[in-house]
């Protein structure tokens, strides 16, 4: 008539003999844990591998129904408390290699096997404790497991259905300077089991602070006080989301004060809780690491204990059914607020607007002021743009000693207002930051480039375009005056301009910018004499008339260097244009140019004459 299956009492089957109604999370509902909270033991151990030494029923007791019904009294304001009986003997179960992970069939037989000296429907909790030898403390680490199957069941004599346990082992010491002493720690264990035990979802981070590794004790994150009924509702104060309201918060530890906690309501599937975590009973051991989400945490390792304001995010899926935990989701975002000297510790959702400063502390307790964080952003933002502004200032240089001291008071002015925005003086800060920016615009002075020098021909006549495209400014320039030095003006980020006479320009760019700083940069433009209209101006072109005499060769030869007709004319009479004696070499105004050749081919003509007529006279006589 015994069938296997799971663990710790069908929570169903004893909280309806409870009187009280469940408490509401929102779309989730938990049975209040008030009250004696009734725990049967049940020690056990395999078969084959057994230990050298047992730990006596009142070591078991001392840590179940001492130390750990000690914390859950305190953290429960005395409103709940565990009470009940541990087997006082061993029972034996199968053989170590009979088992396999999950255990399942451990705890089924342990059931079994105390059924006859155990009346499973006096007891809403049963805790397996099982015992190995030393040599396989390894064996089931960490050692502790909660089994919640709905599938799996244990029916006993008495006919108990036993739905949930918590499987325990502990091992003995065999060697000194502890040996004989069974070790069934760690507390903390025994805590956090019992905690699903009473119906906390296995996501539950429950402590609100990373407790375990620091090996301390720390009390109940507030989510789960309210889910077990021990937080009365006039010490919760509901704030919808989008409102402004102001709160004295104090510490968790203390029920007999005012608010414990402030719930902002977002929806009934999301909302935050607000708590304030003190150095005070089990709060005193605060470790020094904060659990900023279920998978993360920051260490501060080497400070003192974190206290301050913690906030939970808290959303439920609508899907989620209670109690059982698999059906529980919980996402979870934890920020906790370490309250430094004379700072307002400050909490943004920039997402869903929300905003949480801890404006003031009262003894113990945190004033908060619950807001909408428009301002707090605004104030961030501009904290950002004077940072940024610093910096980039300092990157390219400042220009003057006034500039530098400009920029120090603006460093002066930036520091104020972070100290304000810290103290939660949004308005100071605004005030502080915008002074910064003032002093930073006239600090930094904008660049102006008017571009390259530039040479144009007079013939060309084309427009020139100019493009101030290389100025800057970190705040934004927003005039552009061109002065082209020829009396004339133009404007804007390009300005298109024709020179009509002959000269050098001097053109001016002026750049102004949004503080009204004002800088200036030059070009030359020079626009020359093109006699041919080559392109080439008459400076550097070696033929301005364009006729083919060089300018030298002409003006050496009495020629006009800008007259291309010239070319054409025959100055000396010889029959030889000017231009054929510049190619020929000759000089264009000396008819027997050239003398020499002319000379001397008459006189080669003379001279064969002669010879003929001598010839032919001989040959006659």
């Amino acid at each position: 008539m015994k069938t296997r299956a799971c663990m710790i009492l069908m929570l169903t089957l004893f909280f309806v003999s409870m009187p009280s109604l469940p408490v509401s999370m929102g779309v989730v509902e938990y049975p209040p844990a008030l009250g004696p909270q009734n725990v049967v033991v049940i020690t056990v151990e395999f078969s084959d591998e057994k230990p050298q030494y047992y730990p006596p029923v009142s070591q078991i007791e001392e840590v179940l129904f001492g130390m750990v019904n000690d914390y859950y009294t305190e953290v429960s304001y005395n409103q709940m408390f565990f009470k009940g009986y541990v087997t006082e003997k061993f029972y034996q179960i199968g053989a170590m290699e009979d088992y396999k992970w999950p255990w399942v069939e451990i705890v089924a037989d342990a059931i079994l096997a105390a059924d006859g000296e155990v009346d499973y429907s006096s007891y809403r909790h049963v805790i397996v404790l099982l015992i190995i030898p030393h040599k396989y403390h390894w064996w089931a680490t960490p050692g502790i497991y909660t089994y919640p199957w709905d599938d799996l069941q244990v029916v006993t004599d008495d006919g108990v259905t036993v739905e949930e346990a918590i499987l325990l082992q502990g091992h003995d010491i065999t060697e000194e300077p502890l040996k004989g002493w069974v070790n069934i720690r760690p507390l903390q264990c025994w805590i956090h089991e019992l905690g699903h035990g009473l119906g906390l979802p296995d996501d539950s981070n429950y402590f609100g602070l990373d407790s375990f590794d620091a090996g301390m004790l720390v009390h109940m994150l507030a989510w789960n006080k309210i889910a077990l009924g021990w937080i009365a509702p006039d010490k919760i104060v509901e704030v919808p989301l989008g409102n402004t309201t102001r709160v004295v918060l104090d510490p968790i530890e203390n029920d007999t004060t005012g608010t414990l906690i402030v719930k902002i309501v977002k929806d009934p599937e999301s909302y935050w809780l607000v708590e304030a975590r003190r150095p005070i009973g089990y709060d005193s051991d605060l470790p020094t690491m904060v659990a900023t989400s279920l998978d993360t945490v920051v260490e501060a390792i080497g400070h003192p204990p974190i206290e301050g304001v913690l906030i939970t995010r808290v959303e439920h899926p609508s899907s989620a059914t209670p109690p059982v935990w698999e059906g529980v989701s919980i996402h979870w975002t934890s920020e906790l607020l370490d309250i430094g000297s004379g700072e307002t510790a400050i909490f943004i959702d920039e997402q869903e607007n929300l905003l949480i400063a801890v404006i003031d502390e009262d003894g113990y307790s945190f004033v908060l002021e619950i807001t909408t964080a428009e301002s707090a952003l605004e104030i961030q933002g501009l904290l950002k743009e004077v940072k940024w502004r610093i910096e980039t200032v300092e990157y390219y240089g400042l220009e003057s000693e006034q500039a530098q001291d400009a920029l120090d008071e603006a460093g002066e002015k930036y520091n104020l207002a972070f100290q304000s925005y810290r103290q939660y003086d949004f308005e100071a800060a605004r005030s502080f930051a915008q002074e910064a920016l003032h002093l930073i615009d006239h600090a930094s002075l904008p660049i102006a480039s008017a571009g390259s020098d530039l040479i144009i021909t007079e013939t060309q006549n084309i427009t020139v375009i100019f493009d101030a495209g290389g100025s800057s400014d970190i705040i934004g320039i927003t005039s552009y005056e061109w002065d082209f030095g020829d009396g004339t003006n133009g404007f804007g980020l390009t300005a298109a301009h024709i020179f009509v006479e002959l000269g050098n320009y001097t053109v001016t760019l002026m750049v102004k910018d949004a503080a009204g700083n004002i800088v200036s940069d030059t070009l030359v433009i020079a626009v020359l004499r093109d006699t041919d209209g080559d392109k080439i101006p008459d400076a550097t072109d070696p033929d301005d008339d364009g006729d083919g005499m060089t300018d030298p060769w002409e003006t050496a030869n009495g020629l006009d260097s800008i007259d291309g007709a010239d070319a054409s004319h025959d100055n000396d009479g010889d029959g030889l244009t000017n231009l054929q004696e510049y190619q020929g070499g000759t000089d264009p105004n000396n008819y027997f140019s050239p003398f020499p050749l002319w000379i001397i081919g008459v006189a080669v003509a003379g001279v064969g004459v002669v010879i003929a007529v001598y010839i032919v006279k001989v040959k006659k006589q």
